[in-house]
């Protein structure tokens, strides 16, 4: 999430949430995450998948309760600017609009091959009818696209950051 600085002379000039004065900080929390303030001011602002679609029924994964993996190939996010997962991470995770759905820590980050993903990691990304066969199917087409859109070669040694996350809150709840 970005905000605009208008103290830059003589425009404006866009800068991370993280690195916004105390009364724009402020602001992001009343307005964007209904009052709740995360546990720090270090957090990374993204949406699952590449389509907004996507997005908004992963986050609504995640708000349910269904969702608690998440898997990212670390070539992919290194050429689209997605921040690596790291445990400890504060994350605010939003729809196929940009809007705040959760706040979730990463609880445990681990780097292994595609081929390596376990069926406890499948089920815990709480997608498709949870099979490891059907995981497969989709993440293989979905990486695929991901290769052809910045210049990658996909196969199943390619190494994916396997992310667990516990979720501090659902924006809209108490």
């Amino acid at each position: 999430m970005f905000v605009v600085d208008r103290s830059a002379a003589p425009g404006a000039s866009w800068q991370p949430i993280r690195e916004c004065n105390d009364a724009t900080w402020q602001l992001y929390i009343e307005l964007m995450l209904g009052g709740y303030e995360p546990p720090t001011r270090a957090v990374d602002v993204w949406s699952f998948g590449n389509r907004p679609e996507m997005s908004s029924q992963l986050a609504h994964l995640v708000t349910c309760g269904a969702k608690r993996v998440t898997m990212g190939w670390n070539a992919a996010n290194a050429r689209s600017g997605t921040p690596i997962a790291y445990e400890g991470g504060i994350n605010i995770v939003t729809d196929g609009f940009g809007y705040p759905r959760a706040v979730v820590r990463s609880t445990e980050v681990r780097v292994t091959p595609f081929d390596a993903v376990t069926a406890a990691d499948v089920a815990g990304e709480g997608e498709g009818d949870l099979s490891y066969a059907d995981w497969r199917e989709v993440h293989e087409r979905y990486f695929r696209a991901e290769a052809a859109r910045y210049d990658l070669t996909f196969d199943g040694t390619v190494e994916l950051s396997v992310e667990r996350f516990e979720v501090l809150h659902v924006v809209g709840q108490k």
